[in-house]
C-alpha cells in the first residue's frame, strides 16, 4: 500500500492497537487480515493522532470482533486458495467469550506437481512450493460494569521453497550432480492485553501491554559433487540471511469529554524496540561467520 507517494514501510498498520510489520502473504498477493473477523477498520492519510508517531504516510487501524457471550457458533469455508475454520462463543455466559480462527492455503501440492513437470521438461529434477497460514485468538472478559479485559493473539507464517537438481555424465563414466535448495520464510506474531475502564460519564481509559515480532529468513544451499573413477569431490556453500524486528510496548490512553461538543485525549507510552536489519551467514564446507545486534528503547507522551 502506497499513500501520498510514500513507501510501504512508512504506513503504520495496527491490529487491536498493536503494530503489524508485514501485512501480506505470498509475496504481497494476499492480505493477512481476514475480513469476516474484523469489527471495524479506520484508514487515515492525514491528521494522525499524536500517539501514532511511527508513521509518516498513513495509519490503518483494525479491530478484531469479540466472540459472542450468549451462544456458540462455527463456520468452515473452502475456497480455491485456502480453507478457514471459525469458532466463537461464551466460555462463561455473559462474562467471558472466545473467538478462534485458523486459515491455511492449500495450493502448495498443486504448485509442487506443476513445478516438477516444468523442471522435467528442462531436464532437471526438483519442485517448488509456497504456503501460508493464519491463526487468530481473542478472549474477552467482563470484570465489572466499568472494566473489561481483552487478550488478543495472532500468528501468521509464509514459506517458499525450491529444490533444483541437475545431473550430467561426462567422458570415462565421470559424472557430476548439482543441487540447489532455496527456502524463504517470514512470520508475524502479536500478543496484546488490553484493559478498558470507565471512570464516569466523562472519563474513559485504555491500557495496553503488547508484544509484536516479525522475522524473515532466506537460505540458499549449494551442493556440488563430482564423481570420477572410484572417488569423488564434494563442495558445499550455504548463505543465510536473517532479519528480525520486535517491540514490547506499554501505553495508557485517556479520553475526557467535558461536554457533548469537546473531547480531550492524552496519555503516554514506553517502548522497547529490537531492530535487526540483517545478518548474513556464509558457510563453505562447514566454515562460517555470525554477527549480532543490540536493542533500542523509546518512550513518550502526548496530549490532544
Amino acid at each position: 500500500m502506497h499513500a501520498r507517494g510514500g513507501y510501504t514501510d512508512q504506513n503504520l498498520i495496527l491490529l487491536d492497537g498493536v503494530r503489524i510489520f508485514q501485512p501480506n502473504h505470498a509475496f504481497g498477493l494476499f492480505s493477512i487480515f481476514n475480513t469476516p473477523l474484523l469489527k471495524n477498520a479506520r484508514f487515515s492519510k492525514y491528521d494522525f493522532d499524536p500517539k501514532n508517531v511511527e508513521s509518516i504516510s498513513s495509519v490503518l487501524a483494525m479491530t478484531l470482533k469479540e466472540g459472542s457471550t450468549q451462544k456458540w457458533s462455527g463456520d468452515m469455508s473452502v475456497s480455491t486458495l485456502a480453507t478457514q475454520v471459525l469458532l466463537d462463543g461464551p466460555i462463561k455466559k455473559d462474562k467471558t467469550s472466545l473467538l478462534f480462527s485458523l486459515r491455511r492455503s492449500h495450493l502448495d501440492e498443486a504448485i509442487r506437481r506443476i513445478s516438477a513437470k516444468q523442471k522435467q521438461k528442462d531436464d532437471l529434477e526438483g519442485e517448488t512450493s509456497i504456503a501460508f497460514y493464519d491463526l487468530y485468538l481473542k478472549i474477552q472478559h467482563v470484570l465489572t460494569d466499568k472494566d473489561k479485559l481483552f487478550l488478543s493473539y495472532y500468528r501468521g507464517r509464509d514459506k517458499y521453497s525450491d529444490l533444483t537438481i541437475d545431473e550430467d555424465s561426462l567422458e570415462m563414466e565421470d559424472r557430476w550432480i548439482y543441487e540447489l535448495k532455496s527456502i524463504i520464510s517470514w512470520e508475524n506474531e502479536v500478543l496484546a492485553l488490553k484493559w478498558n475502564h470507565l471512570f464516569g460519564d466523562r472519563l474513559f481509559a485504555t491500557g495496553l501491554l503488547s508484544y509484536t515480532n516479525f522475522s524473515y529468513t532466506s537460505k540458499f544451499d549449494d551442493q556440488y559433487t563430482y564423481f570420477y573413477e572410484r572417488e569423488f569431490d564434494h563442495f558445499s556453500s550455504e548463505t543465510t540471511f536473517t532479519s528480525n524486528n520486535n517491540q514490547i510496548n506499554s501505553k495508557l490512553d485517556l479520553e475526557y469529554y467535558p461536554n457533548d461538543k469537546a473531547k480531550y485525549t492524552f496519555g503516554g507510552h514506553a517502548q522497547r524496540t529490537r531492530f535487526l536489519p540483517g545478518i548474513i551467514q556464509e558457510r563453505f564446507n562447514d566454515f562460517g561467520v555470525i554477527e549480532t545486534t543490540e536493542p533500542s528503547l523509546q518512550n513518550g507522551a502526548f496530549r490532544q
